[in-house]
């Protein structure tokens, strides 16, 4: 008499065995979407650097807006809770941005500060005007409305996720990232 085999592996091996599976590519994916969520924190905070040293090299290079070096010299302004923020030069002297000092044309820019991300908050309140000026001594004017500062920590929120970032910067230009502004 012949014997007879069966090959193959059971329904309950094959249960175990897809389970396992999809609990792998579940754990997979989980990381790989938050990784790319602070991946997106990251690129932001090394694209708003890159631009705070961009309006400082525009001040140090006496780079033209309309023509002329303004005599403010050059800066960033942000405001809480959107997602722009714009290089601009203070073209009167005050200190702050005003409208007409960041026009694409004239030498202005605006940046966006990626998918998902916004600013939240300031140290100094809701809004943010960094400029670099001076000639024989440069250095960096911090200013939200009325007050001043020779330091500034400013939150950005990565919305889906709700991870943090913070940046620093000093009356110096020096700018830092950190983990928080606490």
């Amino acid at each position: 008499m012949k014997r007879y085999y069966k090959q193959g592996f059971t329904l309950v091996e094959l249960m175990v065995a897809i389970s396992i599976i999809a609990i792998i590519t579940t754990v997979s994916l989980a990381g790989y979407y938050g990784g790319e969520k602070k991946s997106n924190l990251d690129g932001g905070m090394r694209a708003l650097s890159t631009n705070f040293n961009y309006a400082r090299n525009n001040f140090l290079n006496g780079t033209k807006y309309n023509g002329i070096v303004p005599l403010g010299g050059w800066g960033i302004h942000l405001d809480s809770a959107t997602t722009t923020y714009f290089l601009f030069a203070d073209a009167n002297n005050n200190g702050i941005y005003d409208e007409g000092e960041a026009v694409d044309s004239l030498g202005g820019k605006e940046f966006n500060l990626g998918t998902n991300l916004i600013f939240s908050s300031a140290t100094l309140g809701n809004q943010l005007d960094v400029v670099f000026f001076g000639i024989n001594s440069p250095s960096a004017s911090i200013m939200s409305g009325e007050n001043s500062s020779s330091t500034v920590c400013v939150t950005v929120f990565e919305i889906s996720s709700e991870l943090l970032a913070g940046f620093k910067i000093n009356s110096l230009g020096f700018f830092e990232v950190v983990d928080s502004c606490e």
